[in-house]
């Protein structure tokens, strides 16, 4: 029975060069599911906090004026 043979060189360059353009996208990925949920828990705390305003008979709180956060949204096109 033979083994297989060493992994060529170049091989574990293009590996070695594929996993770090896998990582780069995953935190990428990662960090725009974070702000997704950071910003749906914003939503659902501002939510609350309108209910318990109109419960109480408050004013009702307005919605956030438009951040660069919130023009930062990734719509794919890529900004410099």
């Amino acid at each position: 029975m033979r083994d297989s043979p060493p992994p060529v060189p170049e091989d574990a360059r293009r590996r070695a060069v594929n996993r770090a353009h896998a990582e780069a996208q995953k935190k990428k990925k990662d960090a725009k599911e974070a702000r997704r949920n950071k910003k749906i828990l914003e939503r659902e705390a501002l939510d609350k906090r309108r209910r318990h305003q109109r419960q109480d008979g408050l004013p009702v709180e307005l919605s956030p004026s438009p951040s660069e956060d919130s023009l930062d949204d990734d719509d794919g096109i890529e900004r410099g």
